[in-house]
């Protein structure tokens, strides 16, 4: 009887360590799925066809004639004509080729670069990556044209006056006719030819997320960037080929590249904690 007992309770553990080792096995994949669909319900709002608060570009959009930019057909850009009021005494009215992935697809961005990344805490993790991608693009990757924003220091010669950022393949530029970023002057950017040109310059940071130059090779990027320092054009190709090639797919090496340079300067979508002072 006692034999039977210990026999009884041995398989009894054995079934329990099978069932737990399941469970375990199981507990990382239904995690992301969770946090898939949470990231989700909260780009929602923020970027959904009929409600998409925050994504300020997206304004009188039609589908873009995209025989000047070759490389992007058979893709639903939009050209965006936006008015741009956050200067109540200058606003900005100008064009922009953009694209805007829904809720889905950019929460499989999230959570998936994390989870490849190995990050353990996949909370913080993709509650960071979301935040670091809403400050930098409101989910809106633009193809090129000029996007409004305000000096990026107090230094800069117009602080209080709107600047008209060049954009190309998700990065900002410069080209022939425009060579350095300027203010906006009489309600417009400009020239309007510049954003047809091929870019002579190309800064850091690639959107949607602010990946970088050096986080897109750590993270297995092959094309050619070209020199930082320099700022070479090439970088810009770089991030138009890895958006192209995410665009319905599960994952984006873009995303995948912001994951190693996330910190709490990024913020965090699931907490209310503030941003250090000693990021500013």
């Amino acid at each position: 009887m006692a034999t039977l007992v210990r026999l009884a309770a041995s398989c009894f553990i054995a079934i329990a360590i099978a069932i737990g080792s399941t469970a375990s096995a199981k507990a990382p994949q239904e995690l992301p799925a969770i946090l898939q669909k949470r990231i989700a319900a909260w780009l929602d709002p923020h970027v959904g066809d009929k409600q998409h608060d925050g994504q300020y570009m997206r304004q009188n959009c039609t589908d873009a004639d995209l025989k000047q930019f070759p490389d992007w057909q058979g893709l639903p850009v939009q050209a965006c004509t936006y008015t741009d009021t956050q200067f109540p005494k200058n606003h900005v009215t100008t064009t922009a080729y953009l694209l805007f992935p829904s809720a889905d697809q950019l929460a499989s961005w999230i959570v998936n670069a994390c989870v490849d990344a190995r990050r353990i805490d996949l909370t913080t993790c993709t509650g960071r990556l979301a935040s670091r991608m809403w400050k930098a693009s409101n989910g809106q990757f633009p193809v090129a044209g000029y996007v409004v924003e305000p000096a990026q220091e107090k230094t800069w010669e117009y602080p209080d006056d709107p600047y008209c950022f060049l954009f190309r393949d998700g990065v900002g530029v410069t080209t022939e006719s425009y060579p350095d970023t300027t203010h906006a002057i009489d309600n417009a950017c400009g020239p309007a030819a510049a954003v047809l040109e091929a870019p002579v310059k190309a800064f850091s940071y690639g959107r949607p997320v602010s990946a970088t130059r050096t986080s897109y090779t750590e993270a297995g990027g092959v094309a050619d960037v070209g020199d930082a320092e320099n700022r070479s054009p090439q970088w810009a190709s770089a991030v138009g080929q890895a958006f192209r090639d995410a665009w319905g797919q599960e994952r984006n090496l873009l995303f995948r590249a912001a994951v190693s340079e996330l910190s709490v300067c990024d913020g965090n979508i699931w907490t209310s904690d503030p941003i250090p002072e000693s990021c500013n």
